[in-house]
Order: structure tokens, then sequence, then C-alpha cells
């Protein structure tokens, strides 16, 4: 290698290795179609990609309940890929925020439509 870049060169330009991706998931499958809507949007992804440094995937397909996929596929959930543990951790937190509020909205209007 010094001999056909020259010590110079290396200093000047290392090579170095890509960095390390971490990975997780949030499986979403059984979550109210309304929650599942709402954390699945574009702009939802987007804004979690923003805050998170992370990129977001979502995979897998809707089972209804009782149902399980067949051998091979897996239920719908958001693959999350980022730099550090820290970023991976800040995206399912956020993730996990947005779906609370989802439930509590749908919570909110059940019950304001029981009173009536």
């Amino acid at each position: 290698i010094n001999a056909e870049y020259g010590e110079e060169d290396l200093l000047q330009n290392p090579v170095t290795a890509p960095p390390a991706k971490v990975e997780d998931e949030v499986e979403i499958n059984d979550l109210p179609q309304q929650a599942r809507y709402r954390i699945t949007s574009k702009d939802a992804i987007a804004a979690v990609q923003d805050y998170s440094e992370c990129a977001l995937t979502v995979r897998g397909t809707y089972y209804p309940p009782n149902r399980n996929p067949p051998e091979g596929e897996r239920k719908l959930y958001i693959c999350i890929e980022g730099p550090r543990d820290r970023a991976i951790t800040l995206a399912k937190m956020e993730l996990k925020r947005m779906i609370k509020e989802e439930l509590n909205k749908a919570h909110c209007c059940s019950r304001s439509s029981n009173v009536s």
C-alpha cells in the first residue's frame, strides 16, 4: 500500500471502515388501525427520522387478530436502522410517544361518544 499511494497519501486520506449499523424493530400489527396509519404516514416517518437520525422502514404485512402469518412472512412492523444505540432509543421513544398519543385520542373519542 505504501508503495502504491505513498505514506503521505495514507495520512491525508486514511482508509476507514464504514460505521456499524444498529437495528431494532417495533411491531405495529396489533395496534388499532388509526394508530397504525398515523405512525406509518410519510410525515410521521420523516419526523422520527429527522429527530433520531435513523432510517425507518415499514415492513411485513398486516394480519387481523387471531391470524398468524404463513411461514416466511412477518406481521407488520417498523424496522429502525441507525448509527448508534442512542439514536435507536430516540426513534423508539418517539414512536411510542406517537402511539400513546393516538391511543389516548381513540380512548377519549370513544368515551365522549358513549357519554352522549
